[in-house]
């Protein structure tokens, strides 16, 4: 019961997805430092239970629009059903063709060009949101993540990307929130925009193709196969960038009782951060992801805090581990002892749903 309780208070709309950096992010901060306070752990760090740290950060502001007109007919879709706005999507309005461009992919290194023979210029490409599970000849493609892709489309002169699941896929991924961006410079007037399925489909209406048509016979032949479609849309999105916003581990130190080994540390950690919200029209509770772990976090501390440990215990949550582990990788790079004082660290993460135990260290362990 306890679990569930802090679980349904940090995926409230009152903290607004977690998104480091935002208000609602600062408030889950506080309430876990507040939390550290009521059961006596001392600050690990000069700054009390906070380690700051700078990162990306992009607020999704309104209006936001996405439209399709076919046939004469303008089509309005709802973000959150048929649509979600990439975490860092850049802004942008206008109106333009849609071109599908496969996977998005420009390597004539390997001889795969989707750009290769197709005119994106002022318009909105479509591309698979992952790259392909093929290689051509055991030779892997660059990273594909979404700001490469981006970057890529806009290279070629597009104004804005789509991207789209697998529909041959058993249970084809839905639109889903992200700030996952990868290396390079943010394109603040490129929108990045993840649709649904069925969106997609109207889209490929009257095109001649369909969209599992072509990614089967693009994987089946390993070519790029890109196709201009037939209708237009109607994109409006507003973004706030800031290529260094401050954020912060919330951290705690049990220190142990036993004067050989109170040096040596086991740490627990959980990252206290999700995706944020949209344009005010929707917010990403992360109850599982990552609530559920933060949750186990304080309660696990609450009860070794009442307990003798041999070790010291170090407790913290991590920021920013949807963007990349950025949290985590700054606490490991700023211990105040050698690393190798670190007996064991358990990462707590998705532990409402649970996917996967995962044991590290090699022979150690």
């Amino acid at each position: 019961d306890s679990l569930l309780k802090i679980v349904s208070i940090l995926s409230s709309k009152e903290f607004d997805g977690r998104l480091p950096g935002s208000e609602g992010y600062n408030i889950a901060a506080n309430y876990a430092a507040d939390k550290f306070f009521q059961m006596n752990l001392k600050p690990f760090g000069d700054a009390g239970y906070f380690q700051f740290l700078n990162v990306e950060y992009n607020r999704i502001d309104t209006p936001a629009v996405f439209e399709a007109i076919i046939d004469s007919k303008t089509i309005s879709y709802e973000l959150g059903k048929d649509y979600v706005y990439r975490g860092f999507t850049g802004s942008g309005k206008f109106t333009s063709q849609v071109v599908f461009c496969g996977y998005g992919l420009s390597q004539p290194n390997l001889n795969y060009d989707d750009y290769e023979n197709i005119d994106v210029k002022d318009k909105t490409v479509m591309v698979f949101k992952y790259n392909p599970r093929w290689t051509i000849k055991g030779k892997n493609f660059t990273d594909g993540n979404p700001r490469e892709k981006a970057i890529v489309a806009a290279k070629h002169g597009a104004k804005g990307i789509l991207f789209v699941s697998f529909p041959n896929d058993k249970e084809p991924q839905k639109p889903i929130g992200s700030v996952i961006n990868g290396n390079g410079e943010q394109m603040i007037n490129f929108p990045e925009i993840h649709i649904d399925l069925p969106l997609a489909d109207e889209l490929f209406e009257d095109s001649g193709f369909t969209l599992k048509d072509l990614q089967t016979k693009i994987d089946s032949t390993q070519k790029p196969f890109s196709v201009q479609l037939k209708h237009q849309i109607d994109i409006e999105v507003n973004t706030n960038y800031e290529k260094e916003k401050e954020v912060e581990n919330i951290a705690a130190i049990l220190e142990g009782d036993d004067i050989n080994l109170k040096n040596e540390y086991l740490i627990i950690g959980a990252h206290l951060d999700h995706v944020g919200s949209q344009a005010g029209k929707i917010y990403f509770p992360g109850a599982n992801d990552n609530a559920s772990g933060s949750a186990v976090l304080l309660e696990v501390a609450k009860e070794l805090s009442k307990s003798k440990n041999k070790r010291s215990i170090i407790f913290v949550f991590f920021a920013s581990e949807e963007q990349g582990l950025n949290g985590s990788t700054f606490f490991a790079q700023h211990l105040p002892f050698p690393k190798e004082k670190i007996k064991a660290m358990i990462n707590i993460d998705c532990v409402g749903f649970g996917d996967s135990i995962q044991v590290g260290g090699g022979k150690s362990a």
